[in-house]
Order: C-alpha cells, then sequence, then structure tokens
C-alpha cells in the first residue's frame, strides 16, 4: 500500500520475507519517504495486470506500467510507486528522505523525524563516515600492504552489518514469532544468521565489541521468552527455521565464558 501525504511526501507499507523455503514467515515494512522540493508534478504508477480479448482492447495499458496522473488516494498492490517531476537548473540535485520501520508508519515518520531532521545528505554521510570509521578503529593494523589493509577493513565491515538494530527511536520492536509490540530499554538486535555465524563471527564480536554482543545474547534470551525457542534463523522477528540443531547455544556459552574472564 502507498498513499500520498503531500506533494513531497508519501507513505506505506510492503509485505516482505518468505526466506528460504518458509512461505509463512512474512513480516510488513513501514516506510515514509520525503523529497527536499517541491515537484512540479507527482502521481502514481503501477504495472496492469495482463488481459485477454475484448477485455485487453479496453485498456491499452494492460501487461504494462500504467501512470496515474489524477488520482490522489492510496494505490495498492505488488508493483507500484510514486513519481515525481522537478523543474531543476543544470546539475541540481534532489534530496530524499527515508524513514523505516517494523511496527508502524508512525514510527518510520518518527525515526526519519529524529534521525534526520534538520540535515543534508553531506551531514548524514558525514555522521555515518564517523560512526563506521570508529567502529573499524577498534582494530588497528600494522604491517602489510595497502591493498592487504583493504581487504581486512572491509571484512570487518561485513562483519558489523548483521545482526543490526530492529528497535525504532522510541524502543519498540515486533515481538518474536507474535503480532505485539514490546518495547526494550536496551538494543533489540535481527537477522540472527546463526548457522552462517555461531563459528566465528559472535566469536570475534565478543573479543571487539563486547558490548554489543551482550546485547545480541539478551535479544536471544528475550527471543527464548518471547517465542520459546531460541532463534535457528531468525528474520525481523520471524523464525525461518533454516538449517538444523541450536546454534544459539553455542554461541550464547561461548559469549558467557569468555566475558567472565574479562568482567563485562
Amino acid at each position: 500500500m502507498l498513499r500520498r501525504v503531500s506533494d513531497s511526501e508519501v507513505e506505506g507499507v510492503k509485505l516482505l520475507g518468505t526466506f528460504c523455503y518458509n512461505p509463512q514467515a512474512v513480516f510488513p515494512i513501514y516506510f515514509v519517504m520525503r523529497v527536499k522540493k517541491t515537484p512540479a508534478a507527482t502521481g502514481y504508477w503501477k504495472k496492469q495486470r495482463p488481459m485477454t480479448g475484448v477485455e485487453a482492447e479496453w485498456d491499452p495499458d494492460q501487461g504494462k506500467y500504467k501512470l496515474y496522473t489524477r488520482y490522489g488516494k492510496e494505490i495498492a498492490g505488488d508493483d507500484v510507486g510514486a513519481y515525481f517531476t522537478f523543474e531543476t537548473e543544470e546539475g541540481e540535485q534532489v534530496e530524499v528522505q527515508m524513514g523505516v520501520s517494523f511496527v508502524s508508519i508512525e514510527n518510520a515518520r518518527l525515526n526519519l523525524d529524529k534521525e534526520q531532521s534538520g540535515k543534508n545528505f553531506e551531514q548524514v554521510l558525514s555522521d555515518a563516515r564517523a560512526q563506521w570509521n570508529d567502529d573499524l578503529s577498534r582494530i588497528t593494523v600494522e604491517g602489510g600492504t595497502d591493498t592487504q589493509k583493504t581487504v581486512f577493513y572491509t571484512a570487518l565491515y561485513h562483519l558489523l552489518i548483521h545482526p543490526n538494530v530492529l528497535q525504532d527511536v522510541n524502543g519498540e520492536y515486533p515481538a518474536m514469532e507474535s503480532d505485539q509490540i514490546l518495547t526494550t530499554k536496551g538494543t533489540r538486535y535481527t537477522v540472527f544468521s546463526l548457522w552462517d555465524t555461531y563459528r566465528n563471527v559472535h566469536q570475534l564480536l565478543t573479543l571487539v565489541y563486547p558490548e554489543r554482543q551482550m546485547e545480541m545474547v539478551r535479544t536471544m534470551l528475550d527471543m527464548y521468552r518471547e517465542h520459546g525457542w531460541f532463534p535457528k534463523w531468525e528474520l525481523y522477528g520471524r523464525e525461518t527455521l533454516t538449517m538444523e540443531g541450536d546454534p544459539s547455544i553455542p554461541v550464547i556459552v561461548d559469549t558467557w565464558m569468555k566475558l567472565s574472564l574479562i568482567h563485562i
């Protein structure tokens, strides 16, 4: 579903999921998008279903993308979107801001307002660059070639992409395998690809980013309290049940053993 809030803002929701052979493990993602310049025109587009016979003769857009230039209510479907037309000077750039949430459209707007209000693209880029530089600077490499250092820090960057933060700026998040919305006082993580990560990723996180690893373990324990099971391959509050075994257990035990030695 997509709804035009104003000439420069749209909001909506899309259903995602069905990862790795679990057709019921779906979840909604809510979003709010703003353009930072008033457009000359705006509207919707939607992929039309193929038609046959006389019905196809009625609609020249059947099977194609159709523009809706005089329709302002919400629009729904698998292949829909909004378009904006701008009158620009040569070289002018139009900035777009996006807020997302796995709880509600209201929270997506709240995230956008809290995290990006008053900032332009360069400021957001600068903030992100500073945060990534701080994270990657936890390890300092001596020796080696520049190429080898690039490979190392690229791998470290990949290490930190997932698990990622799930909750909104107000602490709300979708409970594990439930329609409930709960609130965390810490950090709620998601995307636990534990079959892939239990051997080495979490061990390195424990050593280099122990405060994050502790929050990830707390998240696993909370998932057990909410759902009755530790996560196997959790994805935005849904259990995909990908792969066998219980990879959460060695992660939790290894974290406890390492951090108990350094008193975190």
